[in-house]
């Protein structure tokens, strides 16, 4: 292997200004020494977040003889839930993100629940989904007899014709017989 000489200077010594002129130092994509720091001080802060999850995580690990048990577990479960097996990748994926739910025996049914929950879809909104309506309503030679049914039972039967050969019936003229008539239906004209 071939040797890398580095100069040995410490992290931990301070840059005198000699040095940082001398040695014209880049921070990279930061552009001065504190932001080098805060960053820096952040990844440190996110990798000790990250460290404590995974050892809360190794805590609660399933001991190698309850795995055959488990696997037990969920071939039963499945047996007796078949509607259930179309979510077993988002069942797997929940226990997975809560791995304390696995010491409890009800692990399977929560998962489920917790799915399907997550799942639910306003009716508002179900009818606003194209592709559903397409692909189970209208579809549906049930539902399209039906929305055609109501449709044609709303509409309002066309009048009946008259029987006389289309002559219309006239009621006679009103005519009045007194002046005091003639001017009453005068006014009520021009109302």
């Amino acid at each position: 292997m071939e040797e890398k000489n580095f100069d040995e200077t410490s992290v931990t010594e301070p840059l005198t200004d000699d040095k940082v002129e001398a040695d014209e130092v880049s921070f990279g994509k930061f552009k001065n020494a504190d932001e080098l720091l805060k960053a820096y001080n952040e990844l440190e802060k996110e990798f000790t977040k990250k460290s404590q999850r995974l050892k809360e995580l190794e805590r609660v690990d399933i001991p190698s003889e309850q795995v055959p048990d488990f696997k037990q577990q969920v071939d039963k479960f499945f047996s007796e839930n078949e509607n259930a097996k179309i979510y077993a990748k988002d069942m797997a994926m929940f226990l997975e993100e809560n791995p304390q739910m696995l010491s409890d025996k009800n692990c399977l049914n929560v998962a489920l629940n917790s799915v399907l929950m997550s799942k639910i879809i306003n009716p508002e909104e179900l009818a606003k989904d194209e592709d559903f309506l397409n692909n189970y309503v209208l579809s549906n030679e049930n539902v399209r007899k039906r929305i055609v049914d109501e449709f044609l039972d709303g509409l309002s039967l066309p009048p009946e014709t008259l029987k006389t050969n289309g002559q219309a019936c006239m009621a006679p003229p009103n005519k009045p017989k007194t002046i005091e008539e003639a001017g009453r239906m005068l006014r009520q004209l021009n109302k």
